[in-house]
């Protein structure tokens, strides 16, 4: 038996040098190849061009000028969410792989997305910080999901949650029909409708306390605000919010 199990590691090794060898990795970016493979898919030099948000506001992710500082201005007396995990400015590199993941359905450019936020969350949460208990995928509707084939937020969701061993729930949320939010102005996004966002389940079968929200950009943060409010009064206390990169 034990034999069994060592040989079919050596020949799965075997199986995994062969492959690298003829398909080896190569960095998103620039393309150069990766030896070993890379989770993120990105190169040393890649990965320092990435443009970092150093010093977010722990609320709302919008970079804050005072190293000192915690909470921009406007969070202080109102905050966004509990806690903000948002790494990237939404510019360049970043940009660039968002699109690619987003609207290119090219899994690739989210795993370096998702690497990204990884460290972060890794740096943000400790043993006194406890992690979410759950992860909500901002949702869309319905007829985007179907005509382009891909949500963006749950595959996201997924691979932060393969590697932090929470759970996704996807059934949670749900989002009316609409215009999207990247077709509307900056005015037009604070105008959302209150009811773009409903429960699907009523208040009472929610069973959780501290959960993430999980997107791609957070822009203005209206989005984020009208699902933290269901959130609240569905009794969840604690709602923090994963993004990708952060527009300014």
């Amino acid at each position: 038996m034990q034999r069994n199990s060592a040989a079919k590691r050596l020949t799965s090794t075997i199986a995994h040098a062969i492959y690298n060898s003829l398909l080896p990795d190569t960095c998103t970016l620039c393309e150069q190849i990766l030896a070993p493979p890379r989770p993120d898919h990105l190169c040393p030099y890649c990965r320092l061009a990435l443009p970092y948000n150093l010093n977010p506001c722990t609320s709302c992710g919008i970079p804050l000028q005072q190293t000192t500082s915690r909470l921009c201005g406007p969070c202080i007396t109102k905050p966004l969410v509990d806690q903000t995990v948002v790494p990237l400015l939404h510019e360049k590199e970043a940009a660039y792989l968002l699109h690619k993941f987003k609207f290119q359905k090219n899994i690739r450019e989210g795993q370096a997305l998702a690497q990204t936020m990884l460290q972060m969350i890794n740096t943000t949460y400790t043993a006194d910080k406890p992690l979410p208990q759950c992860l909500i995928p901002t949702p869309i509707a319905w007829q985007h999901r179907l005509l382009r084939g891909f949500d963006h937020a749950q595959i996201l969701a997924s691979m932060l949650s393969h590697e932090t061993k929470i759970p996704v729930k996807t059934n949670l949320l749900r989002r009316k029909y609409g215009q999207p939010q990247r077709q509307k102005t900056r005015a037009q996004r604070l105008k959302l409708a209150k009811n773009t966002y409903t429960l699907r389940q009523p208040y009472k079968a929610i069973n959780f306390q501290h959960v993430a929200v999980v997107d791609d950009v957070l822009t203005t943060g209206t989005t984020a605000r009208h699902i933290v409010q269901l959130l609240r009064k569905a009794g969840i206390k604690k709602v923090d919010l994963w993004c990708a990169t952060r527009a300014i």
